[in-house]
């Protein structure tokens, strides 16, 4: 009888972490949940660059930026071109990996830019193709925000669509 309750709290311990890491799961699914839907973007020009007319060209460009994410992780972007990849939530962090841009694969394109871009659009493929696309999820998860490799937000702000 003397190990009894040794037995008993050991077993109470170990409910209580599946408890926990079931709550944990959970939280990580509701917000999940919570993105899947269609998002409207728009571009933020920096103060420093809102007299230059090639920015002014980019943000009207990009001024009917969409995207869904759909609940088999896969999503749909309409930019310049469409954009289809896969998407991954870590935390706040949401993290697109383009698969296919105007219906090509990825590997198509880097094909077609081997055997006919310039040097600097091979350079530029090379250095970014295959990076995912970083967005921040605020806290109300109503908005997702760029960021670049340097942590810096801005450029282009998602907003959720409600239903």
């Amino acid at each position: 009888m003397a190990g009894r309750p040794y037995a008993i709290t050991e077993m109470i311990k170990n409910l209580l972490l599946v408890i926990c890491a079931a709550l944990l799961l959970v939280g990580c699914a509701s917000k999940e949940s919570k993105i899947i839907g269609k998002w409207k973007g728009s571009v933020e020009i920096p103060e420093s660059q809102k007299k230059d007319p090639m920015a002014a060209m980019a943000a009207s460009m990009m001024s009917n930026v969409s995207l869904e994410l759909k609940e088999d992780k896969t999503y749909a972007m309409s930019m310049v071109f469409p954009l289809e990849g896969t998407w991954a939530l870590e935390g706040d962090t949401l993290k697109l990996t383009t698969t296919k841009a105007m219906g090509m694969s990825m590997d198509d394109i880097k094909s077609k830019v081997a055997a006919s871009g310039t040097k600097e659009q091979q350079a530029q493929l090379e250095k970014n193709g295959g990076k995912p696309m970083i967005l921040k999820l605020s806290d109300d998860g109503k908005t997702l925000v760029a960021q670049a490799e340097s942590g810096k937000t801005g450029g282009i702000t998602f907003t959720k669509e409600e239903k």
